[in-house]
């Protein structure tokens, strides 16, 4: 009773982190993300490939330069260590995401007891922290390094004041040990930039309020010299591709509909509450999401959710230090605002002069958060020791109000019922078969991704790269292509390829891409998200093709080995230009203009469409060009579709508030009925957009022999930079043990020194 009298607060927090954890656990399953971060599905793969291959990624389609993902060696690491000692990788899983929110929780309390020097601090500080709509959207359907980032800052602040008031060997270790597991989230890099920006300022905050201003410059020195194992090669990769991740047609997609969804949201007061885009999110019949919306819309959900916004008024004082965390707050609220006013007009500035600025920081809630609700929990738990001080009823009453504004996680609500996967038996199956034959050779998954680069299955699983994480070998799939034009254009030929409906053109490409394996999957599903898959194809190049020899099946799973053909020669033919006539408009705001259309809309889908249907085009390309100007910057495409809407075979996305000459082609399959072409406009904003299309010229050419071939990556000078990598690991090294001596001897002379004043005493 005495223990619990002196850490009532810890053991209160504590209770709550077990009782959230409890209610959500279940058994037997796995936590999978939709951007899927998931090293535990099989940690020896992600490990060995992070040791041997940290600045090529020789596992990704054809060959991509590295870019932050060196930094999963550590996690990947553990997982091996406890998948050896016999726990079981669901479970790692699952207790990644669980020490995360422990962490986190805990962390925050900690530091903030040590901020204020009072135990009260710990349970509001913690409690705050946890009590936000911020928690449910990040854990709600868990982007693995995001949640990272939100359970190891406070933990990594708590511990680095530690180190301030007591220099020793154990508090040294402790805070290494923080920062591996907290550097674990900059395998989105921009989180690191984030982290750099928050530890600077409250490098001021804690300057000011415990002084040892030269501790705190070494502990940030530490910080920045231990990420230079990836650091310097990822700075090399974004110098060097920073034009083909611009030109990306994924992230063309993602970062104009995103930056669109944020300005919305952005210009809301309840962004300052985190209620953003994430929570509208609905799937294709309409359904949303997020199921407590309504709750967090309401009146109460309204009341509660400005409880910490309250609190950090009351918490304010002219102490220095809060001058600095005021500061920070507005730089976070700048940010979360986005480009609306009343600074919307420099963000502007920065997405238009800053290279790579508006596609690095396109989800700016899920990026820039923490530089505002950082400042928001300190200030509130300030403002809530006032109140404690004052009337500690009314600051229990508080307390239990945050708890009821995130009451789905005390109904085991805390991750999205769609991230709880079983894995299917015949996965683990085919892993182990093709284990035994071949962990080398390349693999296509079949069929594409229907939801931009996500895949659905039917057993739940709903996301990216899950094979890539399965098995070691190299894979060719959309996620995987990004920031490599090579990458792109030979995944986008193979899937021209696939829906030809021929078997030779098929393996050809396949044979010319290196791949020597086919996973026919099956389970795969357009339910709830993505367009429906073309089965008729599928089973004409993958399951019916003569030069696929089938070798292994099993539920929905086929693995099939891709025979090597002799070169083929295809029919030359002349090239024919189609007169596309008339363009049929659609939605609001289309008019002609000279040699062209322009779509001038607000929040609908709106464009100009050309039916083009002509039996002698089967089996040849079209080859597609024209000029588009995107001024608005809201997503401006040109799609080739069956009228049918079974599956889409081209897609072009303006660059945003730019005008370029767009080209691209696509395969007609023997089979060929009737296509639509169509320039269509996605305004997801509330900006009005404006675009245009001008010369479009649409060419039917035969399909040549150089088509069929496939430009490979140049992956000479990255190999060339493992040495970056490793001299990184040796400068850690060097630095722990030297950290480690050097405390060790400065305790030894201490400890002399002590026993040499006691004796002359």
């Amino acid at each position: 009773m005495e223990f619990v009298k002196r850490n009532w607060a810890r053991v209160v927090l504590g209770l709550l982190i077990i009782l959230v954890v409890l209610l959500s656990f279940r058994w037997g399953y796995w936590i999978l993300g939709n951007d899927n971060y998931s090293p535990e599905q099989n940690p020896a793969v992600s490990f060995e490939r992070y040791l041997t291959s940290p600045t090529w990624r020789t596992y990704r389609g054809l060959g991509v330069p590295s870019d932050s993902e060196q930094i999963d060696i550590f996690r990947s690491g553990l997982f091996l260590a406890l998948e050896k000692i016999g726990i079981p990788l669901w479970l790692v899983s699952q207790m990644s995401v669980w020490v995360a929110f422990g962490v986190g929780v805990w962390g925050m309390g900690w530091f903030l007891e040590k901020f204020y020097k009072k135990q009260e601090a710990f349970l509001a500080g913690g409690m705050i922290y946890l009590s936000s709509i911020l928690t449910l959207w990040l854990f709600f359907s868990p982007l693995k390094p995001f949640i990272f980032f939100w359970g190891f800052l406070p933990m990594f602040l708590a511990m680095s004041v530690e180190l301030l008031e007591k220099d020793s060997a154990r508090n040294w270790m402790g805070w290494l040990a923080v920062m591996v597991a907290f550097s674990g989230s900059f395998v989105i890099p921009t989180l690191f930039l984030v982290s750099l920006l928050v530890l600077i300022f409250m490098g001021g905050v804690l300057g000011l309020r415990f002084g040892k201003w030269r501790k705190m410059s070494l502990l940030l020195g530490i910080f920045l010299v231990w990420q230079l194992y990836w650091l310097i090669s990822f700075g090399v990769y974004v110098n060097k591709q920073s034009e083909q991740l611009q030109n990306s047609f994924i992230n063309r997609a993602i970062t104009s509909g995103t930056i669109q969804d944020e300005k919305e949201f952005g210009g809301n007061v309840n962004i300052l509450r985190f209620l953003t885009s994430w929570v509208e999110t609905k799937d294709d019949n309409g359904q949303s999401l997020f199921v407590f919306n309504d709750w967090y819309r309401g009146i109460w959900g309204i009341v509660l959710g400005f409880i910490p916004l309250l609190l950090t008024v009351w918490g304010w004082s002219k102490k220095k230090w809060v001058w600095v965390i005021m500061g920070m707050a507005g730089l976070g609220a700048w940010l979360l605002v986005n480009s609306n006013p009343p600074l919307g007009w420099f963000y502007n500035w920065c997405s238009r002069n800053i290279p790579l600025f508006m596609q690095v920081f396109r989800w700016g809630s899920s990026k820039f958060w923490i530089i505002w609700w950082l400042p928001v929990v300190i200030l509130a738990t300030g403002g809530w020791l006032r109140v404690w001080r004052w009337r500690r009823v009314a600051a229990i009453i508080i307390l239990g109000g945050l708890l009821i504004y995130v009451y789905p996680v005390f109904l085991g609500k805390l991750i999205n019922d769609r991230d709880w996967v079983k894995i299917p038996s015949e996965y683990y199956d085919l892993r182990e078969y093709l284990g035994k034959i071949d962990t080398e050779g390349r693999v296509y998954l079949a069929p594409e991704a229907n939801m931009l680069y996500f895949r659905n299955y039917d057993w739940g699983f709903f996301g990216s790269v899950f094979w890539s994480y399965w098995i070691p070998n190299p894979i060719i799939e959309k996620a995987l292509i990004t920031g490599s034009i090579e990458n792109e254009k030979a995944f986008n030929k193979i899937v021209n390829l696939f829906y030809s409906d021929g078997p030779i053109l098929f393996t050809k490409i396949l044979n010319n891409a290196g791949v020597e394996w086919v996973i026919g999957d099956k389970s795969v599903t357009n339910k709830g998200n993505g367009y429906k898959y073309n089965w008729g194809s599928f089973k004409e190049v993958v399951e019916n093709n003569p030069y696929l020899d089938k070798i292994w099946s099993e539920g929905s799973l086929g693995l099939y080995k891709v025979k090597k053909l002799e070169p083929i020669s295809l029919t030359e033919g002349e090239n024919l230009l189609l007169n596309l006539g008339e363009g049929k408009m659609f939605g609001r705001g289309v008019s002609k203009i000279s040699d062209g259309y322009r779509v001038n809309n607000q929040k609908e889908t709106s464009g100009v469409y050309w039916e083009i249907s002509n039996p002698e085009l089967r089996g040849k390309l079209l080859r597609i060009k024209a000029e588009v100007e995107n001024k608005s910057g809201v997503v401006a495409e040109i799609n080739l579709r069956e009228t049918k809407k079974q599956y889409q075979t081209f897609r072009y996305t303006g660059k945003m508030v730019e005008a370029e000459v767009m080209e691209g082609e696509v395969y007609l399959p023997s089979d060929w009925r009737n296509y639509l072409l169509e320039f269509v406009v996605k305004a997801r904003g509330p900006d009005e957009s404006v675009n245009t299309l001008k010369n479009l010229r649409v060419e039917s050419v035969p399909l040549m022999e150089d088509y069929l071939q496939i430009e490979q990556p140049e992956d000479i000078s990255w190999r060339n930079l493992r040495w970056v990598t490793y001299a990184g690991w040796v400068i850690n090294v060097s630095m722990v043990v030297f950290l480690l001596v050097r405390q060790k001897l400065k305790s030894r002379k201490t400890s002399f020194s002590g026993n040499k004043k006691t004796i002359k005493a």
